[in-house]
């Protein structure tokens, strides 16, 4: 007889936020009744626990937005302990970690319409760093259907739920951490190596741009440079002139400069808006205008089946081997 999952069920809106150079875990959960729970650990391992249950996840969270707005993030920040700083949801994946969420996300359940491991971190790379914060709710349809964020991910039980759910969240919140604390440590999922693509890497931060398109537009115009690395590996046409120029390598490495840049000059600009402001069109969006149209990648490539960069080996053989240079396919 299965015992029953007594695990918490998270709300999809769990998230660090940072300000002032001060960062909380923000999780909310189910209370098993229909209510929400509000947590928030700080820094040192401190936890505020919000006594009465809200009707919504969403309540929940514009409470915290709510309290940072008028009372300031030290609020929420109590005194140093010998507490080792706050992990769970903040922890980095582990290469098996990452293999199963992009086992789940290419899975039939799926319908191919999910992002894999490489376009998710490009994705929340843009939204971490990006104008605004963007919560969640917001941006998760989209890692189930890159097309046009209307579908739902298929679980195969709240328990399933419960893990790819804190996976995707522990790798935003990893992304995000990074670039509070150390920017230039930030080191993208597709120098791990040759499964984890610099293209479709390039093409999942180029559509985080579709929450801010004007802003990322101005900004791209103004700083082309800082932008070209994304175009030269993330779109069709960038694709073509790199495979011709055999320069993919050199603009792989502008990557995390140019990221260190876009960073920095939104830290300065951002303005992070209680979520409950925010638009709620975002389901019936296309994909965004200003921008060059990014690559659609196919299939993943079989180990056994041959190298799509032509050479007629095998793709193990060729570019799927342990060592092999990094190629744009």
């Amino acid at each position: 007889m299965t015992e029953p999952d007594d695990s918490p069920r998270y709300s999809p809106l769990c998230q660090s936020m940072t300000r002032d150079g001060k960062t909380v875990q923000v999780d909310i959960y189910g209370d098993g009744e229909g209510g929400w729970l509000l947590e928030v650990i700080d820094e040192y391992g401190n936890s505020s626990v919000w006594d009465d249950p809200f009707a919504t996840d969403q309540g929940a969270l514009d409470e915290v937005l709510k309290t940072i707005s008028e009372e300031g993030i030290a609020s929420l920040i109590g005194s140093p302990s010998e507490r080792l700083p706050m992990t769970g949801l903040n922890q980095s994946l582990s290469e098996a970690e990452l293999v199963e969420l992009d086992e789940f996300l290419g899975s039939e359940a799926n319908e191919d319409t999910a992002m894999d491991v490489s376009t998710l971190e490009g994705f929340l790379t843009a939204i971490a760093i990006g104008p605004r914060m963007v919560p969640p709710s917001e941006w998760l349809p989209w890692v189930w259907d890159l097309e046009e964020g209307k579908a739902e991910a298929d679980f195969e039980n709240e328990a399933q739920a419960s893990q790819i759910m804190s996976l995707i969240l522990r790798l935003y919140n990893s992304v995000n951490t990074t670039f509070n604390t150390d920017p230039a440590s930030f080191e993208p999922i597709f120098w791990r190596g040759i499964q984890w693509g610099a293209a479709e890497w390039s093409e999942g931060f180029i559509t985080g741009f579709m929450f801010n398109e004007e802003a990322w537009s101005l900004l791209s115009i103004g700083q082309p440079t800082w932008f070209t690395p994304f175009f030269r590996l993330g779109t069709d046409e960038g694709i073509d002139l790199t495979n011709s120029g055999g320069d993919a390598e050199r603009w792989m490495n502008e990557i995390e400069p140019s990221l260190v840049r876009i960073h920095a000059y939104w830290k300065e600009k951002r303005v992070n808006q209680p979520a409950a402001l925010l638009s709620n069109d975002y389901h019936h969006r296309g994909r965004q205008k200003g921008f060059p149209q990014v690559v659609r990648g196919g299939p993943k490539i079989g180990r056994n089946e041959p190298c799509p960069c032509g050479s007629g080996k095998k793709f193990k053989k060729c570019c799927g081997a342990d060592g092999a240079p990094p190629t744009v396919h």
